[in-house]
């Protein structure tokens, strides 16, 4: 269950922030000027064409899943610490946390478009 939150939001990421480019500044701002937004980019050219590349790879010791948008990407480095707790009340940043919460491992790269994660099987204790 935890996994799929963590996809989730990363799903959600992809789409919202990459794919058409809505900064999460505007949502703590402004929320209903942040949906209209979405709305009118879901409709214009530039962004509806856009979209969320999705695979996942199974072995009995582990989970990988990648999630890539076709936007223009952001700079990692400059992401808020993500395992801050602080990040649990704020209006944005909780689906970067519950990311880093859920899985095992959380990587992006160079260009942050796209989004790798490793969920491992628990060791059985019998």
């Amino acid at each position: 269950m935890r996994a799929c939150v963590a996809i989730e939001e990363a799903l959600n990421n992809a789409a919202e922030h990459g794919n058409l480019e809505l900064d999460s500044a505007m949502r703590e701002e402004d929320f209903r000027k942040y949906v209209a937004t979405l709305k009118s980019r879901c409709h214009e050219p530039r962004y509806r064409d856009r979209r969320v590349h999705f695979q996942a790879h199974f072995s009995p010791t582990e989970s990988v899943f990648a999630i890539r948008d076709e936007g223009s990407g952001f700079d990692p480095g400059a992401l808020p610490d993500p395992t801050d707790k602080d990040r649990l009340v704020a209006a944005s940043g909780r689906g970067l946390t519950l990311m880093h919460a859920f899985m095992d491992e959380v990587q992006y790269n160079e260009t942050g478009n796209l989004v790798r994660m490793v969920k491992r099987r628990a060791q059985s204790t019998i």
